[in-house]
């Protein structure tokens, strides 16, 4: 498969199928053709999934990583006995 699993969501907002399996991926385009409520509620839930990854979510979400790391390492620094002056 050459998908993002993140982006693509097998049945709810697509469908994954083998790189070389052509009569899957037929199968997949004729389901969505011919079954426009399947095809509206994947649209909706491909808008509902790309609005996760706006800028302004992903730099907010890098942010609360980078500061627990930061705090974690802090707690581990403090933690550790220091070595004694000569």
């Amino acid at each position: 498969m050459g998908v993002l699993a993140e982006l693509c969501h097998n049945g709810a907002n697509g469908f994954m199928f083998g790189l070389d399996d052509a009569a899957d991926l037929a199968r997949a385009i004729d389901k969505i053709i011919g079954d426009p409520a399947l095809r509206a509620a994947m649209s909706r839930e491909s808008l509902r999934i790309a609005a996760t990854h706006e800028l302004s979510h992903v730099i907010g979400r890098f942010e609360e990583i980078y500061t627990s790391v930061v705090a974690e390492h802090t707690r581990s620094l403090s933690a550790k006995p220091k070595a004694a002056s000569k």
